[in-house]
């Protein structure tokens, strides 16, 4: 929803909230610090940090878990889609760890070139969102920066580069999406004939659908994961601050204890007369 509609609208009753007057809570259980940045972020209450967080690794799971969705599908088209494949370009100036596409189709249809894939899971509340209309801004940032990547030496190794651009509400970057309808369309003409535009529209429907189950999925497996993180650490402040009161109220209680016994031995003669006084008719 928040992909299409005003984004902050909707809260994750889930998510534990800072609450300022309850001195008890520590405000760092509701920070995170994942971005590097020197200073600690606030866990929105929508959820959207939660879902891509780099702690946990929230972030890899989400982006792996998209891998292994789109490489099934593209081998239901009947095409070879190697997952992380190794030693794909031949430029040794180029660091492996850093330029290792997802996805490699070996036997493309239609086309003359072998295709690289890499996939990107975005949020859509970053700062490339300027506005609640730009909806399509932040997929087209990611664009951006996996074609700066993988651009020039796929095209050095004459490979095709298409970027899987998703969001975390299931967008689909225009130009994957351009891509698997031509995948399709190529298949269908080779087993069947002249395809018909409704059983295109069809299979793209159901592209989507998966995709979109997949990324639903692991988000909401994220958010609770982070959630029930939060709960513990919140959990275990409390514990500790309910034992230090403990420990202080026995230390009060000793004290007072000890001055009685002190007062009553030091005054003893007295409250004996004193009973002895009162004892009498």
């Amino acid at each position: 929803m928040s992909a299409v509609c005003r984004r902050n609208t909707v809260e994750d009753p889930t998510i534990p909230k800072y609450t300022a007057s309850m001195s008890r809570e520590d405000p760092q259980n509701f920070q995170c610090a994942c971005d590097g940045s020197s200073q600690s972020k606030r866990i929105d209450p929508y959820g959207y940090h939660l879902v891509g967080c780099r702690i946990g690794a929230n972030a890899i799971r989400l982006h792996d878990e998209v891998v292994a969705t789109v490489a099934k599908l593209f081998r239901t088209l009947r095409l070879d889609a190697i997952v992380e494949p190794t030693r794909l370009f031949n430029n040794p100036d180029e660091d492996a760890s850093s330029q290792r596409p997802d996805i490699f189709i070996r036997n493309p249809r239609g086309l003359g070139r072998q295709v690289i894939i890499d996939v990107a899971v975005t949020g859509v509340n970053g700062q490339s969102r300027t506005s609640d209309e730009a909806t399509d801004r932040p997929l087209q940032t990611r664009y951006d920066q996996k074609m700066a990547k993988y651009g020039r030496v796929a095209e050095q190794c004459n490979l095709r580069f298409v970027p899987a651009v998703f969001s975390h509400t299931g967008q689909i970057h225009g130009v994957f999406k351009a891509f698997v309808k031509e995948q399709i369309t190529q298949k269908l003409v080779a087993f069947e004939g002249d395809p018909k535009p409704s059983k295109i529209n069809s299979i793209m429907k159901w592209w989507s659908r998966c995709i979109s189950v997949a990324i639903a999925k692991t988000a909401s497996r994220n958010v609770a994961f982070k959630v029930a993180k939060m709960r513990e650490a919140i959990m275990e402040d409390q514990d500790e601050f309910l034992m230090r009161n403990t420990e202080c109220a026995d230390v009060d209680m000793h004290t007072n204890n000890r001055a009685h016994l002190e007062d009553v031995a030091q005054n003893a003669d007295l409250y004996i007369a004193n009973q002895a006084v009162s004892s009498q008719p």
